[in-house]
């Protein structure tokens, strides 16, 4: 290439790259993922999660739980120490806990802003709280934010989008769930176990371990932190706690296969079960709504194996071919990840009316 052209080719890169801030608290698997947008796009990314920012670095005098109690003060606090920092980039996106949007909606931020929400638009955690939250300036603020043209909100599953609907907020109709970060080859060497996630409705409600030992089926339940080594067992099974989680699209993307009750399976458990949990469901149990549920959408249904009872579970965990699940989950989610990759392309493009 004539050195003219290099030059013009990393001017012109350097004119369109974008200095984005990354503001996020509830997953850290949701700051991977927008690393991994990011990357894509050739965006310069800053990320502040905000479990990991140094003790009060963030409002000057809290950390922990409290900052999940985004009031007016607090908020305030945020812009004030931090205001000159965030004029220095292109984009501010705010994902999962959508309340960090306020520090800028409230203070009349004029550059792009994407609120990435991925659960009740609302959350809180009323631990170390110094004033009213959710409050009426909250649900004001975020209804005004949809004719904001600076403004984009868009939702990581249909769930967000009905949970703000009950509550008076429309937050439109875009959807852009996780990506699915990561890939590894196909096949590895596998051990005979399933993994059993050692959380309250598979350990404390329902020991789905001590249930599978009964078929004799080998299970490995204790906390594994890499999803990397979650791909040496033969599959996940899993009891539903809510509608959506980044790690099931990470997860999804590694081939990792999980086992889930069906519809039917999931009502009964949820009725006899005393003390099963499932964020918010009425929209399931009451509205038929599971096609709010990333583990139970229709476009889904081929990516799982469901089971009507626990002898359905051991049997086909006993029978199904694990292999040939894998090549076509993986080769469902590349499609998957083609149409989501396009839905940020667009976005951006909005973002930037470029």
């Amino acid at each position: 290439m004539p050195r003219f052209l290099s030059v013009l080719c990393l001017v012109i890169f350097s004119l369109s790259a974008k200095n984005i801030l990354h503001i996020t608290s509830t997953d850290a698997t949701y700051s991977l993922e927008f690393q991994k947008i990011a990357k894509e796009f050739n965006y310069a990314l800053t990320t502040w999660y905000v479990p990991d920012l140094p003790p009060q670095f963030l409002d000057g005098t809290s950390g922990g739980l409290a900052l999940y109690c985004l009031s007016h003060e607090r908020a305030e606090r945020i812009w004030n120490l931090h205001q000159k920092t965030f004029e220095t980039f292109d984009l501010i996106c705010v994902s999962g806990h959508a309340p960090l949007a306020r520090i800028f909606l409230q203070n009349n931020w004029q550059k792009p802003l994407l609120i990435w929400v991925a659960g009740p638009f609302d959350y809180e955690d009323l631990s170390g709280c110094d004033g009213n939250f959710p409050d009426l300036e909250y649900y004001e603020l975020f209804a005004l934010s949809r004719t904001m043209p600076n403004v984009q909100i868009v939702s990581a599953s249909p769930f967000a989008i009905s949970y703000a609907a009950s509550k008076g907020i429309d937050l439109g109709d875009r959807v852009l769930p996780p990506i699915g970060i990561g890939t590894r080859p196909l096949f590895t060497k596998q051990s005979s176990s399933f993994y059993i996630p050692p959380r309250y409705n598979e350990v404390s409600c329902i020991n789905v371990a001590k249930l599978l030992q009964d078929f004799k089926i080998s299970t490995t339940c204790t906390h594994i932190a890499e999803s990397m080594d979650l791909c040496s067992f033969r599959g996940i099974v899993h009891l539903p706690c809510g509608y959506t989680s980044a790690g099931l699209f990470q997860h999804l993307a590694l081939g990792i296969i999980y086992c889930l009750p069906s519809k039917n399976f999931f009502e009964q458990l949820i009725s006899t079960a005393p003390g099963y949990y499932h964020e918010h469901p009425s929209f399931l149990l009451k509205e038929n709504r599971y096609d709010l549920s990333d583990w139970y959408h229709p476009e889904h249904a081929d990516w799982f194996i469901y089971f009507d009872s626990w002898d359905d579970l051991a049997e086909k965990l006993k029978t199904t071919n694990f292999r040939a699940k894998k090549e076509k989950l993986l080769s469902s989610i590349i499609s998957y990840q083609k149409e989501v990759r396009a839905g940020w392309a667009e976005l951006f493009q909005d973002l930037f009316q470029e």
